[in-house]
């Protein structure tokens, strides 16, 4: 299913966020439910990544990097 396909989920909001300690490497992380939305806990660290727009809006529109 192409993401223009798919529905919109509501990601529910955590009370606490932070779950880790700055001093010690990631033990656990958050996870969404991609049914309902809703965060768990997930045990380790998380996979590294980043979400990105392709189209160029606003004053950057035309100017290259």
């Amino acid at each position: 299913m192409s993401a223009e396909q798919q529905p919109e989920i509501p990601l529910q909001p955590v009370e606490r966020p932070i779950i880790c300690s700055p001093c010690h490497e990631p033990a656990e992380h958050w996870q969404y439910d991609r049914q309902t939305g809703a965060a768990y806990h997930a045990a380790g660290r998380r996979p590294a990544g980043y979400w990105y727009e392709t189209d160029r809006v606003g004053s950057q529109r035309g100017r290259r990097c």
